[in-house]
């Protein structure tokens, strides 16, 4: 069941320190405002799930088991217009396995694939393309670039989500999200989305929004795969009004997914095919900083 964006937004917004002048002036909380090319960014990105669930169904029986999948990134990100960037991969980290419910996780984090590279950047018709600016990506490589790829993709529903008219603190709304026309294979088709803004804050930059977002999606073949997708999303992020930038973001949900694969139910085991169903809740957390311009 998902959760309304009321029920969790009300005692923040009861909380906020709002003066008079705040409370009853509309604020312009989106437009479209591109960072200049040329413009450095560093953007320390961290996704995880700490304790989800994975169920295995298989011909020789079904299993059930723990999963662990945590990445964290620290990125410079160097904008080149025409919705391009070249992006280094300063450090990048994670951990990932299965496990047997109730068991500690047996593995540390190590250092990720993507570590020291530099990328290239690209908005396409369909989400984000990432891949190596030199080279080939190998296996390891690939999976985390969609990974990256897919997350650009998903993040674009925040300025649909928050439209472009001026909104008090404390208003809430719901924008109209277009839907994909056709099979939308490896687009998010989204649903119950809601918006609202809690707070202006003065920082020593200037005016920040805090703003919140919640609702769903669901895809079919994300990133190519043969792969179900839904998603729900809670969203708080503290957006600089000067240049619309999120310097601070929050995600909180429930991913689900469901794919088939060749299983090995054990060492020496004849491989069968099976469908692997995944329940992960995630946590998201990212900040910006403009470095140079």
């Amino acid at each position: 069941m998902r959760v309304p964006l009321t029920f969790w937004i009300l005692p923040l917004l009861f909380m906020a320190d709002l003066s008079a002048a705040d409370a009853g002036k509309p604020v312009v909380v989106n437009q479209n405002l591109p960072l200049r090319s040329g413009t450095v960014l560093r953007e320390q990105l961290l996704i995880a799930v700490e304790r989800g669930t994975t169920r295995v169904e298989a011909k020789s029986g079904n299993r059930e088991l723990a999963t662990l999948w945590r990445h964290r990134y620290t990125l410079v990100r160097r904008i080149q217009g025409g919705g391009a960037e070249e992006v280094d991969v300063r450090d990048h980290a994670c951990a990932t396995g299965l496990f047997p419910p109730g068991a500690p996780p047996p593995v540390v984090e190590q250092r990720g694939p993507l570590v020291n590279k530099t990328l290239r950047a690209r908005r396409r018709a369909v989400g984000w393309e990432y891949l190596p600016k030199e080279g080939k990506a190998a296996p390891a490589e690939l999976s985390c670039l969609l990974d990256l790829g897919f997350l650009n993709g998903v993040l674009e529903i925040i300025p649909a989500a928050l439209g472009t008219r001026p909104r008090k603190p404390g208003e809430g709304w719901k924008e109209t999200i277009p839907a994909p026309r056709g099979k939308a294979h490896g687009l998010a088709v989204f649903k119950d989305v809601e918006a609202a803004l809690g707070s202006i804050e003065q920082r020593p930059d200037g005016p920040h929004a805090r703003l919140f977002i919640s609702g769903s999606f669901t895809m079919q073949r994300p990133m190519g795969y043969n792969a179900a997708v839904e998603s729900t999303f809670a969203i708080t992020l503290v957006r600089r009004l000067s240049d619309m930038l999120d310097v601070e973001m929050k995600i909180t949900g429930v991913f689900k997914n469901s794919y088939e694969v060749n299983y090995q139910a054990s060492e020496g085991a004849v491989a069968e095919r099976a469908t692997f169903r995944q329940e992960l809740p995630y946590t998201l957390t990212r900040s910006l900083q403009i470095e140079g311009r």
